[in-house]
């Protein structure tokens, strides 16, 4: 059977079907892989960013160590199973140019555990200005069915934010609600697999007070072939979202995105993948 999800991720696959292909922020992004890819360079309109994959050291997988530009500089380093089986290291900072350097600003503890049964995460993090924060969650299945909580706090706030989130999934059919802000508002993510090349997504977000009208999203993705899928989704406000992914070599993949308001301009985005 396939493992429980984590909390924050029980929505991944319709949320990644409907926006994970649709970057129409930049004009050009070529993104190169090298060293079994290992070594990832990405180039974009706004920013460079420099990822690699470090080797084993001292019995923990180095997972990523990464540089960009975004921020003046900044860096983030990743060491899995660094003491215990399940417990992610994360350091991270953002430096500016000139100041000299001021070393991580923040360090992550991320220990999680999944089973076809349940899924438990807890995430604490800690800056040296004494700023604690934790985030701790589980979501538990039965027949197909899905039940979670997260709880969110900091040390000044032991209890800053709750959600919950319920759901229902099987090997052709997705859906979960959760809710977000103290539940004063929820989203409500679905994915079903029509067939072997078909696959259709939504998602509704609004509150839960009906003080507002819920906004709406459909698409769907359609592999046309082995190398060619076309993706599309229509969001509240009349605009339409199309993406076409090609592969046309082996090691060269390409993403065309495009925005289309029904009033407006359209904006159109594409990225490059090469690889060894």
């Amino acid at each position: 059977m396939v493992s429980v999800p984590l909390f924050k991720d029980l929505e991944k696959a319709p949320k990644d079907l409907l926006g994970k292909d649709y970057d129409t922020q930049n004009s050009l992004k070529i993104k190169a892989k090298a060293c079994d890819n290992k070594i990832t360079t990405e180039i974009g309109s706004s920013s460079t960013k420099l990822t690699c994959e470090m080797p084993p050291v001292g019995g923990a997988t180095m997972q990523k160590f990464s540089v960009s530009t975004k921020d003046d500089l900044s860096y983030e380093m990743e060491a899995d199973n660094m003491l215990v089986d399940g417990l992610m290291v994360k350091f991270s900072t953002a430096e500016t140019v000139g100041k000299g350097f001021q070393g991580p600003d923040k360090l992550t503890f991320d220990y999680q555990q999944k089973n076809d049964q349940y899924s438990a995460h807890a995430v604490v993090a800690a800056s040296p200005s004494d700023i604690v924060t934790y985030d701790l969650s589980g979501v538990g299945a039965f027949e197909g069915g899905l039940f979670g909580l997260q709880l969110l706090g900091s040390k000044d706030k032991p209890l800053s934010g709750a959600n919950a989130a319920l759901g229902y999934s099987t090997s052709d059919l997705s859906v979960v609600m959760k809710t977000n802000k103290m539940f004063t508002g929820a989203n409500v993510f679905g994915q079903y697999k029509l067939d072997g090349s078909t696959t259709l997504a939504m998602k509704v977000a609004g509150k839960l007070d009906g003080s507002s009208a819920p906004d709406c999203t459909v698409g769907g993705k359609w592999k046309m072939d082995s190398s060619t899928s076309l993706a599309f989704k229509m969001c509240t406000g009349n605009k339409l979202g199309l993406s076409l992914s090609q592969k046309l070599q082996p090691n060269l993949d390409v993403i065309t995105a495009a925005e289309i308001p029904m009033s407006g301009s359209v904006k159109i985005g594409a990225s490059f993948t090469l690889s060894n």
